[in-house]
């Protein structure tokens, strides 16, 4: 799990739009190309789903922890010729003068498809330029 670098990160909360759409967020990481057991991989994570008003209030100051309640798509990494499901976690982004520090937890469940390698939790920060 070390050879996970984040190359970048986008993210969008739209708000609810009474009558006409609900409040979404989508968080978008791309990871640095890697070589995991002779395969050339760039992986790629998307999560979309529904906010709430708690959600985009905590996320931007204490952090979000996400549960089953929340209506967030889990995401998948291709490995071992399996798409393994992956599930945001954990949320904080703090906003500085000159960069975004995006703090982010992800649970691998490499076990759903058998994989050889065992489920597990990564926590990872990313500075996110401005400009």
């Amino acid at each position: 799990m070390d050879k996970f670098k984040v190359e970048d990160i986008h993210y969008e909360f739209t708000r609810e739009i009474e009558d006409e759409q609900e409040a979404e967020i989508e968080f978008v990481i791309k990871f640095s190309p890697l070589i995991q057991d002779r395969q050339n991989l760039e992986p790629s994570l998307e999560f979309v789903g529904f906010s709430t008003s708690e959600m985009g209030s905590r996320v931007f100051s204490a952090g979000y922890e996400f549960s089953d309640d929340d209506d967030i798509e889990p995401s998948s990494v291709y490995f071992q010729s399996v798409h393994n499901p992956v599930d945001l976690k954990w949320l904080r982004i703090e906003k500085q003068e000159a960069f975004e520090l995006i703090e982010f937890e992800l649970f691998f469940d490499f076990e759903y498809e058998n994989t050889d390698y065992g489920s597990q939790s990564l926590r990872l920060t990313h500075k996110k330029y401005n400009g």
